[in-house]
Parts: structure tokens; sequence; C-alpha cells
């Protein structure tokens, strides 16, 4: 699943713009690798999965919460 289908059903699910706790992604392992550059996924490359989700979120008004991977 994309990070941005993630925030989408989030979203869909009632997450409000101004909730102010954490979101915790149990999926996020970039931590574990490191640096992948010779991955062609664009979520492995670079930016973690948590930050990806982190980012999304608030360019669609929820900034309030925290996101850990």
């Amino acid at each position: 699943m994309d990070y941005d289908e993630v925030v989408d059903r989030l979203l869909q699910s009632g997450l409000r713009k101004t909730f102010a706790g954490k979101i915790k992604c149990y999926s996020c392992h970039s931590a574990e690798f490191g640096d992948t550059a010779g991955s062609m996924d664009r979520e492995q490359v670079g930016t973690p999965f948590a930050q990806l989700v982190a980012d999304e979120l608030y360019a669609r008004g929820v900034r309030n919460c925290t996101v850990f991977g």
C-alpha cells in the first residue's frame, strides 16, 4: 500500500485535521536497511515511509500529530 493510500484511509476513517496524537507506522523498516539507492521502489529509497505519511498528512492539513515509524 502506498503512503498516500494510507493517508486516504486515515482521513476516510474520520481522522480530524485537529488530531494532536501519535500515529505509528509499524510497516516502516527504513532504519533497518539504511540507504537502498539501488531499489526501484520509491518508498525504499531515501525518505522513510513514516516521513512520507507525515508529509502527506501535513499537506492535507493534519498538522498537529506526530508520526513514528
